[in-house]
């Protein structure tokens, strides 16, 4: 069944009094959740998920005759429908939905991360994904499909530790709070997640001032989407890192 079909059922339905089965709560959370792409057409997905998502909803609502509105986040939420402006977003949220679901959000920012120099090994290398060169001011980087797994190969991870390399992940902001030490200074906790996982023990640290770079840490701000680059280490034996620099994305990434 296509998705014009299934709108004209739920109009015949509401016409002869008949129950769907489904109410609207239920229709968005499965039209965000995918359960009817295979229901779609090619034009669809020409449409950004950004609009293509609402675009959907609002026709189901309309054909159900119901006033409902997206879902706002609730404090349990890492984020809410109505917070959802893109692929990464849409990735997060399916994921807290069903974790069982994995995506690559380096999938949909290939011509942003070769805006800013990266490009596909010509040569593989392990889960490597994407690589920047290494030039004469900095060291290569490199983007691996998972943050935790290298950790337990200890001349990978020395690698990335003793700075000959670093790390990049595409990732959307899941929590950022700042936190002080040695009494008055900064430091930026950080919580990223890449489309299948979750990369936390992340901390930004401060200057000479003691105070962090108000440039940088303004763009890291919860459900925002960029590159972040990473200097791997360990704490208690438990995978982290020192977030070196952050690029944000747009929001309809």
């Amino acid at each position: 069944m296509k998705w014009n079909d299934f709108i004209t059922k739920i109009q015949d339905f509401k016409k002869a009094g008949a129950k769907t089965g489904l109410n609207a709560p239920t229709i968005i959370r499965l039209v965000y959740s995918g359960a009817f792409d295979s229901m779609l057409s090619e034009e669809h997905f020409k449409i950004p998920a950004a609009d293509r998502y609402p675009l959907l909803v609002k026709e189901a609502l309309t054909a159900m005759k119901s006033k409902a509105s997206i879902p706002k986040k609730t404090p349990k939420d890492i984020i809410g429908i109505a917070d959802i402006s893109g692929m990464g977003h849409l990735m997060l949220w399916r994921y807290t939905v069903n974790p069982y679901i994995k995506y690559d959000i380096t999938n949909f920012t290939t011509s942003f991360l070769k805006t800013h120099g990266f490009e596909k090994p010509k040569i593989q290398e392990g889960d490597i994904t994407w690589i920047k060169q290494a030039d004469s001011k900095n060291q290569r980087i490199d983007i691996r499909y998972s943050w935790s797994t290298f950790f337990d190969h200890k001349p990978l991870f020395n690698m990335y530790a003793k700075n000959e390399r670093l790390l990049a992940v595409v990732a959307v902001v899941v929590k950022a709070d700042k936190k002080m030490y040695q009494g008055d200074k900064e430091s930026l906790a950080v919580t990223l997640f890449n489309g299948h996982e979750y990369i936390d023990s992340l901390r930004m640290w401060p200057d000479k001032t003691g105070k962090l770079n108000k440039a940088i840490t303004s763009q890291i701000n919860k459900c925002s989407i960029g590159l972040a680059i990473i200097r791997p280490s360990k704490f208690m034996d438990k995978p982290s890192g020192t977030l070196v620099s952050w690029i944000k994305l747009g929001g309809t990434t």
